[in-house]
C-alpha cells in the first residue's frame, strides 16, 4: 500500500492519521463522561478525577498534534474522489462536514488547554513531563474558553456521529468503496474502485 493518496485509494500515512485520530477523540469523549459523574464526596472519586483528568489533557493535546500533521500531510495532495454520480449537494454536505471536524478537532483541544493554562493548572504528558502553561491566569478567560470546550466538544461527537452515519450508509446502502477504502485491511488492493451498485 502507498504511503501517499492516489485518486482512488487512500494512502498508508492518512489512514493511519485517521484511525489514530478517531481513536483519541472516541476515548477522550469516554473520559470526559466520566469525569462528569465523578464528585468530591465518594470515596474513591477524588483519586480518579486526578487520574482521568491529565489523562484527558494528555489524549487532547495528542489529538491536536496529530491532527495538524494530517492537515500539513494533506495540504497541496490528492484525495480519492468520491464515486461517479455523487449529487453536488451530497458532495458540498461531505466536503463540509469534514472541514467542521478538522476545524472543531484544532479548536476543542486549544480552548481546553487554555482552559487548564488559564487556571494556573499544570498537568504532565502521559507522566512524561510537565506541560508549560503558555496562557496567563485569568478568571474570565477560564469561563469563556470552558464553555467553548464543552459546547465544541459535544459538536464534535455530533459531527463525528453524523461522519460515521455517512460511511455505514454508504457501505450498506449504497454499497460502494467510502468505508472500506479507508480501513487498514480491507480497502480495495487494486487501483480501481469499484462501482457502486445501481
Amino acid at each position: 500500500m502507498p504511503a501517499h493518496n492516489t485518486n482512488q485509494l487512500w494512502g498508508s500515512v492518512t489512514k493511519a492519521l485517521h484511525w489514530s485520530i478517531a481513536l483519541l477523540i472516541i476515548a477522550n469523549i469516554i473520559i470526559a463522561q466520566w469525569i462528569s459523574t465523578l464528585e468530591v464526596g465518594i470515596p474513591g472519586d477524588p483519586e480518579m478525577w486526578r487520574f482521568l483528568t491529565p489523562l484527558h489533557k494528555s489524549i487532547g493535546l495528542v489529538a491536536l498534534i496529530l491532527i495538524i500533521i494530517r492537515l500539513a500531510w494533506a495540504f497541496g495532495g490528492t484525495r480519492p474522489d468520491l464515486p461517479s454520480g455523487t449529487p453536488q449537494w451530497q458532495r458540498n454536505l461531505t466536503y463540509s462536514v469534514h472541514g467542521l471536524i478538522y476545524m472543531m478537532i484544532l479548536v476543542v483541544p486549544v480552548v481546553g488547554y487554555t482552559t487548564s493554562a488559564a487556571t494556573g493548572s499544570h498537568f504532565e504528558l502521559f507522566g512524561l513531563f510537565v506541560v508549560p502553561n503558555l496562557v496567563p491566569e485569568n478568571t474570565v478567560l477560564v469561563t469563556v474558553t470552558y464553555w467553548i470546550h464543552f459546547v465544541g466538544g459535544w459538536a464534535l461527537a455530533g459531527l463525528a456521529t453524523l461522519h460515521t452515519a455517512s460511511a455505514l450508509w454508504h457501505h450498506f446502502v449504497k454499497k460502494d468503496d467510502i468505508l472500506t477504502g479507508m480501513l487498514p485491511s480491507l480497502g480495495p488492493s487494486s487501483a480501481e474502485p469499484s462501482k457502486p451498485a445501481e
